[in-house]
């Protein structure tokens, strides 16, 4: 076991050249980026807005690592650029799911000290594991094997394979379950369609890069091309999509009046002044008379 990261020069690790497809990764770099100054822009910003933005710095981090991995020429030089990923993934794993409790109305507990530490905290531990061991991912370049698509590979160690997996398996089946369970009691239309962009913008990276960035490494499986960078990319996309269209994350009064009427016990039952036709009824008249709205 190393006990720390090797010694790397610059003229090592600035061993790159061009390639396809490390141009390829780096359109997604751009493309974050241009996401994130989106997200800055806007008005009204909530809690939501400032995991969401945990999360493209973290992405930008893991594509970065991606992108230069494949320009990198040399072990060495890949050996030195594989250490960014310590920067991307471990933190946005947790701010995925801050995002889905903020999202889902359930902010509050990450108010708690303690449920921030025991969110966040593993990521700093394996920060700290991944630069000083090789018990999450090996720093010997000699370990590492150039793929067919020009992906340096390195093995991952104990530590990674029976607990941070599966850490990562648990935190994003939370996540969507989280936001399942929100989905099926959203009762507003408008809400709904903001759920279901959110739920499918979790849903799609996640089973994406389980697969070929988490268990396939872990079975070693060889060049199998990673989807976790695209399709990450793609889920900020559409949840900026979702903020700019339809203003995703601001609750706004007429938004809280229209959950409040159809969440109510009661009938509500609103006539037109002019000519006394029924115009709008709540919820509660399927339920307590069995007519439908």
């Amino acid at each position: 076991m190393n006990q720390c990261c090797p010694k790397f020069f610059l003229p090592e690790v600035l061993n790159l050249s061009f390639n396809y497809y490390g141009f390829f990764y780096s359109i997604f770099l751009l493309v974050v980026a241009a996401l994130f100054f989106v997200i800055i822009r806007q008005k009204d910003k909530t809690s939501v807005h400032s995991y969401l933005l945990l999360m493209i710095i973290s992405s930008a981090a893991w594509i970065i690592k991606e992108t230069l991995d494949r320009f990198a020429n040399t072990a060495q030089a890949a050996a030195f650029w594989d250490t960014f990923r310590l920067f991307g993934w471990p933190f946005l794993v947790p701010a995925t799911l801050a995002f889905c409790l903020a999202y889902t109305n359930r902010g509050k507990l990450l108010a708690n000290f303690l449920v921030k530490l025991l969110l966040f905290g593993p990521s700093f531990l394996i920060v700290f594991l991944g630069f000083n061991t090789d018990l999450i991912f090996s720093h010997n370049p000699a370990d590492l094997i150039r793929n067919r698509y020009l992906y340096w590979e390195s093995p991952t160690g104990f530590i990674y394979n029976f607990f941070v997996a599966p850490w990562i398996v648990c935190l994003m089946l939370t996540s969507l379950v989280i936001l399942y369970q929100y989905l099926k009691q959203v009762k507003d239309q408008a809400r709904r369609k903001q759920a279901i962009i959110v739920f499918w913008a979790i849903l799609i990276p996640a089973i994406g890069s389980l697969a070929t960035d988490i268990f396939v490494p872990i079975m070693k499986i060889p060049s199998i091309f990673e989807l976790g960078v695209p399709l990450v990319a793609l889920s900020i996309g559409m949840l900026t999509y979702g903020i700019v269209r339809y203003r995703l994350f601001v609750i706004n009064p007429a938004v809280v009046a229209t959950n409040i009427v159809e969440t109510m016990n009661e009938i509500l039952i609103v006539f037109s002044a002019l000519d006394q036709k029924i115009e709008y009824v709540n919820s509660a008249i399927q339920k307590i008379l069995g007519f439908p709205k």
